[in-house]
């Protein structure tokens, strides 16, 4: 995911988004690295294990790799990743060198291969909006007419169910 162009570009559209709709939006962010990525796997871990120190560690971590994909390789990774997290003095290093070294990320990521295997998705982004796969975003425009719909039939069922 986090090597991969398409999903950069995605994640450009997610951070589109107004404050209104990125507040009736629940996003559920699961890992799918691919195979053809070389680094891709360990990038997927690294944020595992910032998500264990909560939400807010997850995300600076999920932009950061994407606003450097171009520079980033294999090897300069964990050196990367790491030096970010320096800076960011909210991070406890302690905590994600140790679920690093002690692969405790690994079982989370192994659950959402195995979710997206049962869901057939093998290409990434894979998108899915009120648990409909949806596809062909080309714009934030595109995703932002897509979540706006499903907050309106979401309102209109709420309606629906009061009266």
């Amino acid at each position: 995911y986090f090597q991969c162009s398409f999903c950069r570009r995605f994640a450009d559209f997610l951070s589109a988004l107004s404050p209104r709709e990125i507040q009736q939006t629940r996003l559920i962010f699961k890992q799918r690295p691919l195979l053809m990525h070389n680094w891709a796997r360990r990038a997927a871990l690294a944020t595992i294990c910032a998500s264990f120190q909560g939400n807010e560690f997850f995300w600076p971590l999920h932009d950061f790799l994407f606003s450097s994909q171009s520079s980033l390789t294999a090897t300069t990774l964990d050196t990367a990743v790491g030096q970010f997290m320096e800076q960011n003095a909210r991070f406890r290093l302690d905590d994600y060198h140790r679920c690093m070294e002690e692969h405790t990320a690994e079982p989370v990521l192994q659950r959402d291969e195995a979710l997206a295997e049962t869901y057939h998705v093998d290409a990434t982004p894979t998108i899915f909006i009120n648990g409909v796969r949806k596809m062909g975003f080309g714009s934030p425009e595109q995703l932002r007419v897509a979540i706006n719909s499903a907050i309106a039939t979401a309102q209109k069922g709420r309606v629906d169910r009061e009266k």
